[in-house]
């Protein structure tokens, strides 16, 4: 039988030329090949795939077709443009990756190529376990410290994605011998993804960089210009040894230009404590929260003042530790935000809530309410209520962001019980427990086995589904033949095992005596990654070590296993502006190596600085621009005296000198004195931060006398820092 393979177009990609007319076996259907995978196809074609080979593989049900390797029609990115050419291990080879070994080992690779790599980092392809269809590929090493050896694949772009941002993704599955790391530079994952820019020589850390245990990894980076040639580098960053034998599955590589999900983001209500002027003596608090709504927060505040109000009242926005700064340069010259009430005396005032700087205040038709006003009431006093709504936009949010679009948007929630008694328990030996009847269960994450009767096997597991923090409850409630005894000689003690580990536990003693039954609770709280199980276990002791048999007593209220995702508050926006910017307050040494204290906000639109020992840490990823401006008090200086600025990375890396005062003249010239004035000096630079990274500044004097930074005017004093741009 014969097909005729039609021409296959990547999008705006490459097209794929017509190979002659392909002779097929019997298993052929119709027009169009059906084989169970690409080696059954190539045995019946007689010859190596070439470009334009297609056929339907009935194993995954999917059109596979060959572009200088076996693909899947449909798979990469959203443009159905994908440059890697060995995306996944479908035809049981590594395809065009290559190993490496740096020169010298480092958590960052080199070039992603040469040297010779350790025999025991090993990259194949296996059937075991595929994360997708029936290959995927599979990294391992040993108990040794192999950092520095990778794996990378050369891909070439089209003309049309210079200097444009393009997306990296790819599925993994690691096992429990993987270290994601803290997700810092100082701690990262046990494997990086980097890009090469073969054209320039220059190594391009991609927006994300570390693999953080959701399974699905997706990144940005930038192309230049003038290249067209990269390569996608997979890195060992780890340096663990012993027990740090890990096995990780990749898959389905893609890299490519990417529709991005743009809209407002909205949250969902976050509580805070609320910081008022006014209120010296107190307030009790019914409610405060605020939400996000695109560029505007919406803050809702109810109180009760426990004391006589000390002058105006008015809400503290950056002091209640709200995000940003209120841009009132958007509100006009009428700053009306808002509407409120005040219960005072028996009589109800509607207010006007108005924005005054970065404070609120609540007007009544007198002004400003006060210790005095309303006049009727004598004021604000104990026992009053106000309660206020308002909405006002915050420096830096937009309304139009980049989301991420990692997650399903589901809820992760599961619940069950046990409504069957276990059998009875051995003293002193830990158990899994089976919760039988699922309540509900978001995504099928839990399974269930009977409860081991030797020893701490089976029971109920849930396996997460993706990483997160996650709040476990869970509830035993264990049934004896006699009574316990109370005293602390008998106890109970139910626990939590995360990949059968312990990770914490509850320990209840009987304080009375009890007819038959005690039961013990646990919450808490832990970071799980994807594939992470949990189960619960429960063992008990008794007086004497008395052979009292003890098991769960069915009850759906009282033993149960629930847990649940803690969803984060916002959606991640990788185009949102981040920015800063502060000065001095008072005099400052210029010592060499004390961070310069710029004390004293402007803006900060993520609350990004700590002053005191002072330090900008940045709270997402990307290049950042560093402006700083300082004077010194009046100084003399002689031929030869110099000082300079440093800007400073993770406390001690030197970023660069951003600018230096030299004096090359002696203290007079033509006669003239040289008389002691102030000195300037003011700079510019660029810097990479990882989130969490930070930077600060330190004044370093070459030679001369210590100069001392004035005090007079903090115009003069400031340091502005900002993100560069954002995903497009």
């Amino acid at each position: 039988m014969v097909a005729q393979i039609k021409k296959l177009r990547r999008s705006e990609g490459v097209t794929t030329s017509l190979p002659a007319d392909l002779t097929f076996s019997a298993t052929a259907v119709s027009s169009f090949g059906q084989f169970v995978d690409d080696a059954a196809f190539v045995a019946a074609k007689g010859s190596a795939a070439a470009d334009g080979d297609a056929y339907y593989n009935t194993t995954l049900d999917v059109v596979r077709y060959y572009a200088n390797s076996w693909k899947t029609l449909g798979s990469g990115s959203a443009t159905g443009i994908n440059y890697i050419t060995s995306a996944d291990a479908e035809n049981n080879s590594v395809g065009d990756w290559v190993g490496y070994k740096n020169a010298v080992a480092s958590v960052t690779p080199e070039n992603g190529t040469g040297g010779s790599p350790d025999s025991q980092v090993v990259f194949g392809s296996s059937s075991s376990s595929p994360i997708r269809g029936t290959y995927s590929f599979i990294l391992t090493k040993d108990e040794t410290n192999r950092q520095g050896n990778g794996r990378s694949i050369p891909f070439t772009i089209d003309a049309a994605d210079k200097s444009r941002v393009l997306t990296i993704s790819f599925d993994y599955l690691a096992d429990s011998k993987f270290d994601f790391g803290s997700g810092t530079a100082a701690d990262p994952s046990d494997v990086v993804v980097y890009i090469y820019d073969v054209t320039n020589s220059l190594l391009i850390q991609p927006y994300t960089y570390q693999l953080n245990g959701s399974g699905q990894f997706s990144s940005q980076f930038q192309t230049s210009s003038d290249s067209t040639s990269y390569r996608l580098i997979i890195h060992i960053a780890g340096t663990g040894s012993t027990g740090n034998n890990w096995i990780l599955r990749l898959d389905n590589f893609s890299v490519g230009p990417k529709d991005v999900a743009k809209g407002p983001v909205i949250t969902d209500a976050i509580a805070f404590t609320p910081v008022f002027n006014g209120m010296t003596s107190g307030i009790g608090i019914e409610k405060a929260r605020y939400y996000r709504i695109g560029p505007q927060i919406q803050v809702e505040v109810e109180i009760t003042s426990t004391g006589s109000a000390s002058g105006t009242v008015a809400f503290r926005h950056v002091l209640s530790g709200l995000p940003g700064a209120a841009d009132s340069s958007l509100l006009g010259l009428r700053p009306t935000i808002g509407s409120g009430t005040l219960l005072t005396a028996g009589s109800t005032y509607p207010l006007t809530v108005v924005m005054d700087g970065d404070d609120i205040v609540f007007k009544v038709a007198e002004g400003s309410i006060s210790a005095t006003i309303p006049t009727a009431d004598g004021g604000v006093d104990a026992g009053d209520r106000l309660s206020f709504i308002a909405t006002y936009p915050i420096v830096g949010w937009g309304s139009n962001t980049v989301i991420s679009s990692q997650d399903d948007g589901r809820s992760i929630e599961a619940r069950a019980y046990g409504t069957t008694s276990t059998p009875s328990m051995t003293e002193e030996t830990a158990y899994y427990i089976k919760f039988d009847t699922e309540e509900y269960d978001t995504h099928s994450a839990m399974s269930h086995a009977a409860t081991g009767t030797t020893a701490i096997t089976n029971g109920t597991t849930f396996y997460t589904p993706s990483a997160g923090y996650f709040h476990i409850d869970a509830s035993i409630y264990l049934g004896s033949a006699t009574a316990w005894v109370e005293g602390g000689d008998d106890y109970f003690v139910v626990q939590l095992y995360k990949n059968s580990v312990l990770h914490s536990e509850k320990t209840v003693n009987a304080s009375m005596p009890v007819a038959s039954y005690l039961m013990a609770d646990i919450h808490t709280n832990i970071k799980l990654n994807a594939n992470d199980t949990l189960q619960i276990a429960a063992y008990y002791k008794t007086a004497s070590g008395t052979s009292n048999p003890h098991g769960m007593i069915a009850s759906n209220s009282r033993n149960y296993f629930a847990v649940n995702k803690i969803n984060s508050s916002e959606t991640i926006a990788a185009s949102e502006v981040v920015a800063a910017r502060y000065k001095i307050s008072a005099a400052r040494n210029w010592d060499g190596t004390t961070p310069i204290n710029f004390d004293t906000k402007t803006f900060d639109t993520h609350g990004a600085v700590t002053t005191g020992t002072w330090k900008f840490t940045a709270p997402i990823s990307g290049y950042y621009s560093v402006s700083v401006q300082l004077q010194t008090e009046a100084i003399t200086m002689t031929a030869d005296n110099a000082f300079n600025v440093k800007l400073l990375k993770n406390g001690s890396t030197l970023v660069c000198a951003l600018d230096a005062y030299e004096q090359d003249i002696s203290g007079s010239v033509g006669g003239i004195t040289i008389t002691s004035v102030n000195r300037n000096v003011k700079g510019t630079d660029l810097v990479y931060l990882t989130a969490g990274e930070y930077i600060h500044v330190v004044g370093d004097r070459i030679a001369g006398s210590v100069p001392t930074l004035t005090s007079t005017d903090g115009n003069y004093n400031w340091i502005a820092i900002h993100r560069i741009g954002g995903v497009m």
